[in-house]
């Protein structure tokens, strides 16, 4: 993501009751007005993966486009869904967020959740901080987890 960052990405539990979804993902794109990619149109899904290098399985969910560059993930609801997502969620340690961009190319963020040994480690770094990995750089991005 040449030129743009991931502003902010948070996960909390849906306490609207009219939204088939247990958890939202909130997922924030900060891109300048010259982005050379024009934007981003999509992010399809949500992967969890045990390593950075590993496939990933998918959340069940849909994702949302609420303004540009920001989106929502609702995590399903289901009954079917619930406890596959919440295993996903608290066992693995990465997370992919495909995007698609406006002209129609695609990339990955690969996210990894901090252990609490590396944030114990880390001065200024709060609770539930996440490392993003691009191709050239790294950010520190904030990962509100809701209890349950």
């Amino acid at each position: 993501m040449t030129g743009g960052k991931l502003g902010s990405r948070s996960v909390c539990r849906n306490i609207d009751k009219g939204l088939p979804a247990s958890h939202m993902i909130e997922i924030m794109f900060k891109l300048p007005p010259d982005f050379p990619l024009g934007g981003i149109s999509n992010v399809p899904s949500i992967l969890m993966k045990l390593a950075e290098q590993t496939p990933g399985a998918p959340l069940a969910g849909l994702t949302a486009k609420v303004t540009s560059g920001f989106f929502l993930f609702g995590v399903s609801a289901a009954e079917s869904d619930v406890q596959r997502n919440r295993e996903l969620l608290k066992e693995r340690a990465w997370f992919d967020i495909p995007i698609v961009y406006n002209n129609g190319r695609r990339a990955v963020l690969a996210v990894q959740k901090a252990s609490p040994e590396n944030e114990r480690s880390r001065k200024h770094s709060s609770p539930g901080a996440v490392k993003m990995n691009g191709r050239s750089k790294r950010a520190q991005i904030k990962l509100n987890m809701a209890a349950g």
